[in-house]
């Protein structure tokens, strides 16, 4: 079943919009659907849409590329960029899911877990007092 599916959806890959090619990543890495051709695909399509993602695509492409096991560099260089300009956008939920995938990739980026460790302690403790994470992390 995957074939038929990987082989349309790489075809078209590159006229996805965001939410369709989040949606798209996310379908395949469930479905443990994770054929090189279409991955490569989705990778391309990604890191050609990453500046768009709003902050909930940028955690479920993270979350989908690292549970199928596909550890791009350039890709999660590119995510882990976006989502640093973006980290003040997340829920609780978009920083975990964030969290996970890129340890999961064993993808170290000091800059990006200091500020998924920020915004995650501001959510744990229920802080609004009009801190941001830079802020926050210049009073701690």
């Amino acid at each position: 079943m995957c074939h038929g599916l990987t082989t349309a959806a790489e075809l078209h890959a590159d006229g996805f919009n965001e939410l369709g090619l989040s949606n798209t990543v996310w379908a395949f890495a469930v479905a443990g659907c994770s054929d090189v051709p279409l991955f490569m695909a989705l990778t391309t399509a990604s890191k050609q849409h990453v500046s768009v993602f709003s902050a909930q695509q940028l955690a479920k492409n993270a979350w989908a590329f690292a549970v199928a096991e596909w550890s791009h560099p350039p890709l999660f260089a590119a995510l882990a960029m976006a989502l640093e300009r973006r980290i003040d956008d997340f829920d609780a939920h978009g920083l975990a899911s964030a969290a996970w995938a890129f340890a999961k990739a064993s993808w170290r980026d000091e800059p990006l877990l200091a500020a998924l460790a920020c915004n995650l302690t501001l959510v744990a403790v229920g802080a609004d007092c009009g801190l941001n994470a830079q802020s926050f992390a210049n009073t701690v």
